[in-house]
């Protein structure tokens, strides 16, 4: 899995069209999408074919926007499980910028979490009965 880009764009009619026809116009191939808007702004959580060309395209066109590689987690699909997770990224001191949803399968959900400190992130989870860590985005099992 690529790079994981937060998009701030406007919470307006034709915003999320015009993002993704720029993208498109450039031959940048949406893999993961997720959204969010809240008053006058929202923001979307991408995956895309070409993380280059998407840095040149959100930064001429002058998005804000975040970027990083994303921690990707196997997280057991029961209750609880995400809050274990997360509770453990917070005592770690880990901010989370976004998670998004890129598969299920076989009792088990597949998050990317973008967060501030990568390895930092990855410490605090290993060895968590609620996740799977060290397998990468797209494989079935570790």
């Amino acid at each position: 899995m690529g790079t994981q880009f937060v998009v701030q764009v406007d919470d307006r009619p034709g915003a999320l069209s015009h993002l993704f026809h720029l993208l498109a116009l450039r031959g940048i191939n949406l893999q993961h999408v997720a959204g969010v808007s809240s008053g006058a702004g929202g923001r979307v959580v991408l995956t895309l074919s070409d993380d280059d060309a998407a840095r040149e395209v959100l930064g001429g066109e002058g998005y804000t926007f975040s970027e990083g590689e994303p921690l990707v987690l196997r997280v057991r699909d029961e209750p609880g499980a995400l809050a274990e997770i997360t509770d453990l990224l917070a005592r770690a001191g880990v901010n989370i910028s976004s998670v998004l949803e890129v598969g299920r399968h076989g009792g088990w959900v597949d998050d990317a979490f973008t967060v501030d400190d990568l390895e930092k992130a990855r410490a605090a989870v290993a060895g968590s009965d609620a996740a799977q860590v060290g397998w990468r985005a797209g494989s079935r099992s570790r």
